[in-house]
């Protein structure tokens, strides 16, 4: 018997609750599954970065998502298919090491982004791929690492020549 001074639990509320977070994790699903199977197959290979954070926007809902675009580009597009990509390849090279650059920038100021953005995930991945384009045309690989070192060092080079250079003694003999 339940006393006259104490309410019963309303179960429909606790009921609702769930609901609501049953169909929010089936719209993300949803999503999910419809990103994935409206991804094409075969990509073009993007000449700018900006041009691969536009493709993946548009197909990619999260980071691994956004891997799986990558990977895909890579094996559509890849150097030992057909020598002819040799350019078009050494060009995405170039720009998925941008990619990494910017997604490691993120990794310091913001951590991994949880599970959706996965950050670390999508570290790694580019690093397979970057490793994976390497050994198709290493000649390329190295061109490209060159110039990026070169304009890493010209930076490094200009800040320091714009930063103040401060005593670190203070004190004057005079």
């Amino acid at each position: 018997m339940i006393p006259s001074n104490v309410r019963p639990i309303k179960k429909e509320k606790m009921k609702k609750k769930e609901t609501e977070e049953d169909i929010r994790k089936k719209k993300q699903l949803k999503a999910k599954v419809k990103a994935r199977s409206s991804m094409p197959f075969v990509f073009e290979v993007p000449t700018t970065l900006e041009a691969l954070h536009d493709m993946i926007a548009t197909h990619a809902s999260t980071g691994a998502d956004a891997s799986l675009v990558i990977q895909r580009i890579y094996a559509a597009n890849s150097v030992r298919l057909n020598k002819n990509n040799k350019e078009k390849m050494q060009n995405f090279y170039d720009v998925l090491l941008r990619r990494f650059i910017a997604v490691g920038d993120a990794v310091h100021s913001s951590g991994d982004g949880g599970p959706d953005l996965g950050r670390y995930e999508q570290l790694t991945a580019l690093t397979k791929i970057l490793y994976k384009m390497a050994q198709d045309s290493p000649q390329c690989a190295g061109a490209v690492w060159g110039r990026r070192l070169g304009i890493f060092q010209k930076a490094l080079a200009k800040r320091l020549r714009d930063s103040e250079l401060v005593s670190v003694d203070g004190c004057d003999d005079d």
